[in-house]
């Protein structure tokens, strides 16, 4: 399931596959948690987003809310630089 979650998360971001775009997901406490990060080229500019969801909530839901709040920041925009 955590995999499936990290590969939305990039399916999501469009992103290729030199763009500098981490995701992790981790199952603890009967939640599934993802921290996402997307930089720049030159790592000078790094935005980070965590949610998590309890184990029986849909991964869209968690990777939707990851996903729209790394774009709020900006990260289309970095991800564009990256390709």
């Amino acid at each position: 399931r955590c995999v499936d979650i990290e590969r939305k998360l990039l399916e999501k971001l469009e992103a290729g596959c030199s763009t500098p775009i981490g995701g992790w997901a981790r199952v603890s406490g009967g939640r599934i948690y993802l921290t996402a990060v997307v930089l720049d080229m030159s790592g000078q500019t790094r935005l980070c987003v965590e949610h998590d969801i309890a184990l029986d909530e849909d991964n869209d839901s968690l990777v939707t809310n990851v996903v729209d709040r790394l774009l709020e920041q900006g990260a289309r925009e970095l991800i564009a630089g990256g390709q």
